[in-house]
C-alpha cells in the first residue's frame, strides 16, 4: 500500500521541496527489498530523467550552481536515483543504467546536473564494491521470515542480545559486480581522464568554456576515485620514495596491512594489474592537472577546489571514504549512548550490534590508510597540495590546507617532506604575505607543529623563522605568529638529549630473542646504539647553533620589542642543566634584567633564576649524567633517615620537641632537619629525607667548571650596589596592567632565593641598606611588596647557611621585621601575610625559629583602640600556623590560652581573625602518628562502629578549655544587657566563637572539629535566639546550617542524633525548638546513609512530638520536617504513623463552647479546650504531612486518610486551615494525572473528595 502511494507520487509530479524525504524513503525501501525497489522505481526515474533531458533540462553550461530553479525537476529525479542506486540490486538493470548514465554525461551541462551524475557513478561503485551489512532489522532473517514469530513480534520489541548472536548478512562483492564496476571505469573514468589530458593540451576551448569542460571531466574522475577505494590495496608500481626519511630509511617500515574488504587481491588476476595501472595513471593525471593549474590557471578557483578534493580522496581514503566512516561511527556512538545499560552490561538490541560490526569493519579499512609507504607519485601530489596551501586565493588555500593535513597523516615521512617547504615560506626574503599566512596556519596544526617541537632537524629553523617574522607587518600574519609562538611555548617539553642505556641491554635483548624465538643480530644493536649517539650529537650541535643564533637576534638593536621578548622566551625555554649556560647568555640576561621594558625584565628574571638553578644542579651532580637528565641532584647535606621496625612510643613526642629546639651545630647528626610538614602526621614512613645543619667544618662542592664563566659574571654583577638600587627601583614600580597582579610575587622571591642560596651572605652588606630603605617606606605599598619579596627570598635562600651567617642575618633582620610589622598598613598587609606563608612553607621550624618566636610572642591588648594593629598580628600568626601546622604544636598552648582569654575582644575585625587563629590552634594539636601502616590498618579495623583516632577526641586540657568556655557563655548570657546599651561580653564572645566554628566546619582540617563543635551546639541555638542583634542571629544561622551540612563519621551520628533530640525535648524556648528543626532536617538528609533504623525512628519520634508543641510555628515546621523524613527514608512506617495520629485525634475531642448571652458576643472557652485544640491540630498536621510526603503518587492508604481528614474541615482554625491547605496542595499536584489517580478511589470516596476539591459556587 505504501509503496503504491510512493510510485503514484513519483509518476504524478516532482516534489522538489520533499526531495530529502522521498530519497530517505526510497533508500529504506531498497535496504529492505533490494530487487523490488529497483524493478519498480528505476523505470519511472529512467523515464522521467530522459523526458527532462529531451525537453532541454540542464542544457545551459555553467560552472556555478544556479538559483533560478529551472532544472529542479531533473535534479529531483537524479537525487532519488542516487539514493536508489546506493542501496538496491543494480545488476539486473545493468544495460539500462549504463544507457541512462551515458545520456546524462552527454546532456547535463549545468554544474548541479553533472555533479549528480558523478555522484550516481560513485554510489553505483560503492554499491558494487564495498563490504557492508545488508540489513539493520531488530531480528535476524530467519525470524523475520517466520510467520509465527511475526504474528507475535510485538512481544519482542526492544529485545536485547549479547554480541555474537546477531547473525549478520553481509554484502561482499561478487565477480559479476566487480566486472560491472570495471566496465563502468572503462566506459566513463578512462574516457574522462583522456578528455582531461586533451583539454590541457587543446586550444579549442578557452576561458569560461574551458573551465566548464574541465570541471565536468574532473567531476567524473573524482566520482571514480571516491568509488573505487576498495578495488585494490595500493596505487601501482611506483617505487617507494626515500625522500624525507633521512637517517630512518632502514628502520622505518610500513604499518602491517589488515587484509579486509579489498576486491582484487590475487596477484595473478589481470584485472588487479589493470586497476593498479589505472590508479597510477589517475595519480599521475592529478599531478599533471595540479601543475597545469598552478602554472597556467591559478585563478580558476572552482576547478582547483574540485581537484584538491579529488587529490585528498586519492591520498587519504584508502579502503573507505571518510564520509562512510564518519557516518557509521556517529550512528554507532549515538545508538550506544541510547541503549547504554547500568552496571556495564553488554546487552544491546540487534540494530546496535549490526552497527557495531559495520563500524568495526570500516575502522579496519580506515586503519589501512595510515602508516603507508610513500611513493614518488605520492611525494609529487603532497608537494602539489603544499604549494596550493600557500596560494594567494583564500578559498584555494583553505581547501588545500584541509586536504594536506588529512593526507600527510597517511604516509610515513610526509611531514618531513612538507615542513621544509613551509619553513622556506617564512624566510625574511619572502615578501608574499598570503604565502606566509598559509605556512603559519599549517604550522599551527598539531600534526605539523609536533615535529617542529620534537625534531631538532626542524626546531631551530622554526624558532628562528618565528623570531624574524617581523618583516611581514600585516595584522593577520602577526596574530598567527603570536598564536604559533604561544602554542609552541605551551606544548614544548624540554626533554634531555641523552638516553641512558643499561650496560645489560645487550644481554637482555639476546634473552628476549631466545624466549620469543626472534632472530637476533648483534650488529643491529650496535648500529642502533651508534645511531642514537649520532642523533644526540647532531641534536646538541643544532641546539648550540640555535642558542647562538637567538643570542644574535635578541642583541639586534633594530628588533621590535615583541620579537625580542619572543626570542628571550625561547632562550628561557631551551635552558637545560645538561648543557652549561654560556657567558654570552649570562651577560645578555643580566643586561636585560635592568631594561626599561617590564616584559623584558620579567623574562630576564625568570631566565636568570633558571640559570642559577641549573648551576646548582650541575654543581651538586658532580658530572653524574643521571642527575642531569632527571634535573635533580642530591645536596651533599641531604641524608635519608631510616626508622626502626618498632618505632619507640615516645618517638613522636621527641620529634615534636626537637622541632622547636635550638639546632645543635656541634653535633649535626642529632639535629637533622625535615622540611616536609606532613611526615609522621598520619603514620611514620620507613624512611624520610632530611638535611644536616651546616657546620663550620662542612665544605660544599666547588662550582661546576663549565658553568664557572657565567657564575663569575653573575657574582660580579650581583655584587654591585648600583645593580640593587636600580633593580629595586624597577620592582617597586606600579605593576603594569597585563604583566602581573598587584600581589606578592613568588617568582621575584625565588629569584632572590637563588642568589642568596648560591652566594650565601656575600652580598648581604650591599643588600641590607636596600632592605631597610624599602621597609621604611611605610606608605608606599609597592615598596612594601618589594621588601617582602626580597626579605622572603633572603630567608628562604639561607637554608644551608652556616651558624655564624644565620646568627648575623637574624641579629639585624629580627628588629627590622618587628618594626615593619608594627608599621604595616592595611594596603601592605596582604603582602606581608603572603610573606609569612612563603617563609614558613615546607620549612623545618628550626630554620625560622627566631621568626616564629617573634610572631608567637606578640601579645594581644584588649584595651588598645587600634583594631588593625591588633588584628594584623593575628593575621601573621594564622599564616605561620597554616604553613607549619602540627610541627609547632608544643609552642601553641600559651598562645591558645592568650587567645581564649581575649575572646570577648570589642573589635569585630579582631574577633573574626581571632576565631580563625583559635581554630588553627586547636586543629594543629591532634595527630594520629601511627608507628606504621600496618598498625594504622589494625587500629582502624578494631574501631569499627567506635570513635576512631582519626576522629580524635580532644585532650584533657582542650576539653577543659571548651567546658570553661561554654560555662562562661552561659553566665555571660544571663548577665547580658540589651544591645541598645552597648555590646556585652556575651555578644562579643559569641561572635568570636561563631567565626571559629564556621571556619572549623568549612575547612579541610576536621580532626579537632568534632570535639570542639559538639559541646558548643546548644550555645549556638541560644545565640540564634537573641532578638535584638541581627548580626549575631545571621552568624549563628550560617554556622548551624554549615553544622547541618557537615558529614560526620558513622560512629558520631548517634551522638549528634541524641544531642538534637535532647535540645528539642528539653529546651524551654520555642524559638530554639523552632530553630533546631531545619537543622535536624538538613542533618538527616546529609547523614542518611550513616543511620540505622533505630536512629531514624528516634529522630522521627522527636519530630513527631513537636506536633504537640504549644507554639503553632513549631508545629507547622515539625510537620514539614516529618514529611521530608517520611519521603526520603521511613515509608514503611506510614501505617504506624497513621494509626498513631488517628488515635491522637480520637483522644482529643473538642469540648463544646457556650455563648455568654449577658455580655458581648464572645465565647467562653471551657476547661481543656486549648490543650485539646493543640492535640487535635497536631494529629491533623501529622496526617497532612504524610499526604505531602507523596505529592505525585496515590498510595493505597491515601484515599482512606483523605476521607478521614475531610471530617475536620469544619473544625475551628488552625485545624480547618490546615485541612484546606492539604486538599488544595493535593489538587494542585495531581490535576495533571487525575484521570489515572481517580481510579484509586472508591465512588463514595470520590464523592466526598469532590466536595473538598471543587470550590463552592456563589450561585449554587
Amino acid at each position: 500500500m505504501t509503496t503504491k502511494l510512493v510510485l503514484e507520487l513519483l509518476e504524478s509530479a516532482p516534489l522538489t521541496n520533499a526531495g530529502r524525504a522521498m530519497g530517505a524513503f526510497i533508500s529504506c525501501w531498497a535496504g529492505a527489498d533490494r530487487k523490488s525497489a529497483m524493478s519498480k522505481v528505476f523505470p519511472i526515474l529512467d523515464r522521467e530523467i530522459r523526458s527532462e533531458l529531451e525537453h532541454g533540462a540542464s542544457s545551459i553550461p555553467s560552472l556555478a550552481y544556479s538559483h533560478l530553479h529551472r532544472d529542479d525537476s531533473l535534479h529531483y529525479y537524479q537525487g532519488l536515483l542516487n539514493q536508489l542506486v546506493l542501496s538496491s540490486d543494480i545488476l539486473g538493470h545493468r544495460q539500462e543504467l549504463i544507457s541512462l548514465v551515458k545520456l546524462m554525461v552527454d546532456k547535463c551541462q549545468d554544474r548541479h546536473g553533472y555533479k549528480l551524475t558523478g555522484k550516481l557513478l560513485a554510489n553505483a561503485l560503492k554499491n558494487l564494491l564495498l563490504t557492508y551489512t545488508l540489513d539493520l532489522r531488530s531480528h535476524h532473517k530467519e525470524q523475520w521470515q517466520d510467520e509465527a514469530f511475526m504474528a507475535e513480534s510485538h512481544k519482542h520489541w526492544g529485545q536485547l542480545s549479547e554480541p555474537g548472536t546477531e547473525k549478520l548478512n553481509w554484502h561482499t562483492p561478487s565477480q559479476e559486480e566487480i566486472n560491472f564496476a570495471i566496465e563502468l571505469i572503462d566506459l566513463f573514468h578512462v574516457t574522462s581522464a583522456a578528455r582531461l589530458r586533451d583539454l590541457m593540451n587543446s586550444s579549442t576551448f578557452e576561458g569560461k568554456q574551458l573551465s566548464i569542460e574541465l570541471c565536468k571531466s574532473m567531476t567524473m574522475v573524482k566520482a571514480f576515485v571516491v568509488g573505487m577505494v576498495t578495488l585494490v590495496e595500493d596505487d601501482g608500481d611506483s617505487p617507494i620514495s626515500k625522500a624525507s626519511l633521512g637517517e630512518d630509511t632502514v628502520s622505518v617500515q610500513p604499518m602491517k596491512r589488515i587484509e579486509v574488504g579489498y576486491c582484487l587481491t590475487d596477484a595473478n588476476d589481470p584485472r588487479r594489474e589493470k586497476i593498479r595501472k589505472i590508479r597510477a595513471d589517475t595519480g599521475a593525471l592529478l599531478h599533471e592537472l595540479m601543475t597545469y593549474f598552478i602554472t597556467k590557471r591559478e585563478d580558476d578557483v572552482e576547478n582547483i577546489k574540485v581537484l584538491v578534493k579529488t587529490a585528498r580522496v586519492f591520498l587519504s581514503d584508502h579502503g573507505t571514504d571518510s564520509s562512510n566512516y564518519d557516518s557509521n561511527k556517529k550512528g554507532y556512538e549515538f545508538l550506544k549512548q541510547m541503549y547504554k545499560l547500568p552496571g556495564d552490561k553488554k546487552l544491546y538490541p540487534r540494530v546496535m550490534l549490526c552497527r557495531r560490526a559495520s563500524s568495526m569493519h570500516y575502522l579496519r579499512l580506515k586503519t589501512n590508510s595510515f602508516g603507508r609507504a610513500k611513493t614518488d607519485l605520492h611525494d609529487a601530489l603532497i608537494l602539489d597540495l603544499t604549494e596550493l596551501s600557500l596560494s594567494r586565493y583564500t578559498d584555494v588555500r583553505k581547501k588545500a590546507q584541509q586536504a594536506l593535513l588529512k593526507s600527510i597523516r597517511c604516509f610515513q615521512g610526509a611531514k618531513n617532506l612538507v615542513i621544509p617547504v613551509l619553513l622556506k615560506a617564512l624566510e625574511s626574503t619572502n615578501t608574499d604575505n598570503e604565502r606566509m599566512k598559509g605556512a603559519l596556519f599549517l604550522l599551527a596544526a598539531r600534526s605539523l607543529s609536533l615535529p617542529c617541537l620534537r625534531d631538532w632537524r626542524f626546531a631551530p629553523d622554526y624558532v628562528l623563522r618565528l623570531c624574524t617574522a617581523y618583516h611581514a607587518d600585516k595584522p593577520s600574519i602577526q596574530a598567527l605568529v603570536r598564536k604559533n609562538f604561544l602554542e609552541y611555548i605551551i606544548n614544548m617539553t624540554n626533554a634531555s638529549f641523552k638516553v641512558l642505556v643499561s650496560s645489560d641491554l645487550s644481554a637482555a635483548v639476546e634473552q628476549l630473542s631466545i624466549v620469543h624465538r626472534l632472530k637476533y643480530d648483534s650488529d643491529t644493536l650496535v648500529r642502533a646504539t651508534n645511531k642514537a649517539k649520532n642523533r644526540r650529537l647532531n641534536n646538541i650541535k643544532a641546539y648550540d647553533n640555535l642558542i647562538v643564533s637567538l643570542t644574535e637576534v635578541v642583541q639586534d638593536a633594530t628588533l621590535h620589542w615583541r620579537y625580542q621578548t619572543m626570542a628571550m622566551s625561547f632562550i628561557e625555554l631551551l635552558m637545560r642543566p645538561e648543557i652549561p649556560c654560556s657567558l654570552d647568555i649570562a651577560k645578555f640576561e643580566t643586561k636585560s634584567l635592568l631594561s626599561e621594558m617590564p616584559t623584558v625584565r620579567r623574562i630576564a628574571l625568570s631566565s636568570l633564576s633558571i640559570v642559577m638553578v641549573n648551576i646548582k644542579v650541575r654543581t651538586n651532580a658532580q658530572g653524574d649524567p643521571y642527575s642531569l637528565i632527571i634535573r635533580k641532584a642530591a645536596n651533599p647535606l641531604r641524608r635519608v633517615v631510616t626508622l626502626p621496625d618498632n618505632v619507640p612510643d615516645d618517638f613522636t613526642w621527641e620529634y615534636l620537641k626537637a622541632s622547636v629546639a635550638e639546632i645543635n651545630y656541634d653535633s649535626p647528626e642529632s639535629s637533622l632537619l625535615n622540611d616536609q610538614v606532613s611526615t609522621g602526621w598520619l603514620v611514620w614512613p620507613k624512611s624520610f629525607k632530611a638535611y644536616l645543619p651546616r657546620s663550620d667544618s662542612f665544605v660544599m662542592p666547588e662550582v661546576d667548571a663549565e658553568s664557572r664563566p657565567a657564575f663569575d659574571h653573575l657574582e660580579e654583577f650581583f655584587g654591585q650596589a648600583s645593580f640593587w638600587d636600580k633593580l629595586v627601583e624597577f620592582m617597586a614600580q606600579e605593576p603594569v596592567r597585563g604583566e602581573r597582579h598587584d600581589a606578592f610575587s613568588s617568582d621575584h622571591a625565588r629569584f632572590y632565593k637563588s642568589i642568596f642560596g648560591l652566594w650565601e651572605d656575600k652580598f648581604l652588606d650591599v643588600v641590607q641598606p636596600v632592605m631597610a630603605k624599602l621597609a621604611s617606606r611605610v606608605d608606599d605599598k609597592n615598596s612594601q611588596r618589594t621588601a617582602a619579596e626580597l626579605i622572603g627570598g633572603l630567608i628562604r635562600g639561607s637554608k644551608h647557611w652556616k651558624k655564624g651567617q644565620l646568627d648575623g642575618m637574624w641579629s639585624w633582620l629580627t628588629p627590622l621585621l618587628k618594626k615593619t610589622f608594627q608599621q604595616c598598613t592595611p594596603d601592605s598587609l596582604v603582602y606581608w601575610e603572603r610573606f609569612v606563608k612563603y617563609v614558613c612553607l615546607y620549612r623545618d621550624p628550626r630554620r625560622v625559629l627566631p621568626f616564629i618566636t617573634l610572631l608567637f610572642n606578640t601579645p594581644l591588648d584588649p584595651d588598645s583602640t587600634a583594631a588593625f594593629a591588633e588584628s594584623k598580628n593575628l593575621f601573621f600568626t594564622r599564616a605561620a600556623l597554616v604553613s607549619l601546622s602540627w610541627r609547632v604544636s608544643l609552642l601553641t598552648p600559651s598562645l591558645r590560652e592568650d587567645c581564649l582569654k581575649h575572646i570577648t575582644h570589642p573589635y569585630k575585625q579582631v574577633r573574626e581573625i581571632l576565631g580563625h587563629v583559635i581554630n588553627e590552634l586547636f586543629q594543629s594539636s591532634p595527630h594520629p602518628s601511627y608507628k606504621s601502616v600496618k598498625e594504622l590498618l589494625k587500629a582502624e579495623a578494631q574501631t569499627v562502629g567506635q570513635r576512631s583516632r582519626m576522629v580524635e577526641s580532644l585532650d584533657e586540657k582542650s576539653s577543659h578549655q571548651i567546658q570553661t568556655l561554654t560555662t562562661s557563655l552561659a553566665n555571660w548570657r544571663q548577665e547580658r544587657q540589651p544591645s541598645i546599651q552597648g555590646s556585652s561580653n556575651y555578644t562579643n564572645a559569641s561572635k568570636t566563637v561563631l567565626a571559629w566554628v564556621f571556619q572549623a566546619l568549612s575547612g579541610f582540617k576536621v580532626q579537632a572539629t568534632y570535639g570542639v563543635v559538639i559541646p558548643l551546639v546548644p550555645e549556638l541555638f541560644h545565640m540564634q535566639d537573641i532578638p535584638d542583634d541581627q548580626d549575631l542571629q545571621q552568624l549563628a544561622t550560617l554556622s548551624l546550617l554549615q553544622l547541618a551540612r557537615f558529614v560526620y563519621p558513622p560512629s558520631m551520628v548517634p551522638e549528634m542524633v541524641d544531642l538534637f533530640c535532647t535540645i528539642l525535648r528539653s529546651s524551654t524556648s520555642w524559638h530554639v525548638r523552632n530553630n533546631v528543626l531545619p537543622v535536624v532536617q538538613i542533618f538527616f538528609y546529609t547523614n542518611l546513609y550513616s543511620m540505622d533504623v533505630q536512629m531514624m525512628v528516634k529522630v522521627m519520634d522527636a519530630v513527631s512530638s513537636m506536633l504537640l508543641d504549644p507554639q503553632i510555628e513549631v508545629r507547622h515546621l515539625a510537620a514539614t520536617t516529618l514529611s521530608g523524613i517520611v519521603r526520603c527514608s521511613q515509608r514503611d512506617a506510614t501505617r504506624t504513623l497513621i494509626q498513631h495520629f488517628k488515635k491522637l485525634l480520637a483522644e482529643a475531642p473538642l469540648p463544646n463552647r457556650k455563648r455568654n448571652r449577658s455580655g458581648p458576643a464572645k465565647e467562653n472557652l471551657p476547661e481543656g479546650y486549648s490543650e485539646a485544640l493543640v492535640k487535635r491540630h497536631g494529629g491533623v498536621l501529622g496526617l497532612s504531612s504524610l499526604l505531602e510526603a507523596f505529592p505525585y503518587d496515590v498510595p493505597k492508604w491515601m484515599p482512606e486518610v483523605m476521607v478521614f481528614l475531610a471530617q475536620f474541615f469544619s473544625d475551628p482554625p488552625p485545624i480547618s486551615t490546615t485541612v484546606k491547605k492539604v486538599f488544595g496542595d493535593f489538587k494542585r499536584t495531581h490535576q495533571d494525572t487525575w484521570h489515572e489517580d481517580s481510579q484509586r478511589f472508591e465512588p463514595d470516596q470520590l464523592e466526598v473528595l469532590s466536595d473538598m476539591l471543587i470550590s463552592p459556587s456563589y450561585y449554587a
